[in-house]
């Protein structure tokens, strides 16, 4: 450590910052709906970390997907926390102002009181980006409508791979009401909790099986051909 410079030293996530992920930059690959929800888990128990620590907690204040570094293993952390607080006192112009507002709590931006409450709000946006892979502006707005018209499915991101349905308008549903403009509307985060936990330890369907066997002769029948010749042989 140089004694001369003062610096804050972060673990090395080799996978960058969500906010590229869901962008696929670079030509990577994009996140699977099974990551997708692992984030969600993982940045959900976060907050709850932040917001019962023991004796002051905290609000992240700027949760938003460039603030959440992805692992070699997928595994999410957040970044950032603690230091937005500087940034987003009442009055001021915090940095980046474009990018944060799409995640701000909007009785925030008109009391300039932040709260666990406020961080549910930015979590909602996230919830939804993930399952769109929308942009920001207005998401809240456009999955609503679709969520009411039974249009959701023309929103998720297919790119994520066969998202179950079911799943996918719980997390609609979960987010929509994480971003309702009043605090008194929306869930705490314990209770987003229950719903996301229950959605990660969810085991995967099971899928049909690769091969069957011919219960005479033993075999694998692993395709038409070896199917009609064990047939003819079985009979």
């Amino acid at each position: 450590m140089c004694s001369e410079v003062s610096a804050l030293v972060y673990e090395w996530l080799p996978k960058g910052n969500l906010e590229d992920r869901i962008l696929c930059a670079d030509d990577t690959p994009p996140l699977s709906w099974h990551i997708r929800t692992q984030i969600i888990g993982e940045v959900c128990c976060a907050l709850l970390f932040l917001h019962s620590h023991k004796p002051n907690a905290s609000v992240h204040g700027d949760l938003r997907p460039c603030n959440i570094l992805i692992g070699a293993d997928y595994r999410s952390k957040l970044y950032n926390f603690g230091m937005s607080t500087l940034f987003l006192q009442p009055g001021s112009c915090p940095p980046n102002l474009t990018a944060r507002l799409p995640y701000t709590d909007p009785e925030f931006l008109t009391i300039g009181d932040l709260t666990p409450l406020s961080d549910v709000y930015s979590l909602g946006v996230v919830i939804l980006r993930l399952l769109t892979g929308m942009p920001p502006l207005a998401i809240a707005k456009k999955v609503r409508e679709a969520f009411q018209s039974d249009n959701l499915h023309l929103l998720i991101d297919k790119s994520a791979g066969d998202w179950p349905y079911t799943q996918a308008k719980q997390l609609a549903l979960l987010g929509l009401r994480c971003v309702e403009m009043t605090r008194e509307k929306r869930p705490h985060l314990t209770e987003v909790w229950t719903v996301v936990e229950a959605l990660v330890r969810k085991p995967p369907a099971p899928s049909c099986p690769a091969h069957f066997i011919c219960p005479i002769l033993q075999v694998n029948l692993l395709s038409a051909f070896v199917i009609i010749w064990s047939l003819d042989t079985c009979f």
